[in-house]
């Protein structure tokens, strides 16, 4: 489940999320609609714990940026930052140990034989 609780995101004097509240339950499938400028991407990077903010942001019951939320969470940014030096194999590794994962490796060359 996602609880999004009371987030405002400022930029200096500009407001990018005003007070933002939705919920999404286990199971289903949430949409963020809107222009350009909306606000969409910095709610889903305050979501992801990659900005500050006012509020407060449950994945679980847990606090989003604890490394226990972090290791169910996903996130695909339009431009991926890859470390240019690492292999996949070595990025993947690198992820995997970043957030403590625990027998990853099976589902790793799994990934990698695709």
């Amino acid at each position: 489940m996602l609880e999004v609780s009371h987030v405002t995101k400022r930029y200096r004097k500009v407001c990018a999320n005003d007070d933002i509240n939705l919920t999404i339950p286990d199971g289903e499938i949430g949409v963020l609609l809107g222009p350009n400028g909306a606000g969409k991407s910095t709610i889903i990077k305050c979501i992801m714990g990659f900005l500050k903010y006012e509020g407060q942001i449950r994945v679980n019951g847990l606090n989003n940026k604890s490394v226990e939320a972090k290791k169910i969470m996903g996130y695909v940014p339009e431009i991926p930052s890859l470390y240019p030096n690492l292999t996949v194999d070595e990025h993947l590794e690198f992820i995997a140990r970043a957030y403590k994962l625990k027998d990853y490796k099976e589902e790793k060359e799994a990934l990698l034989q695709r």
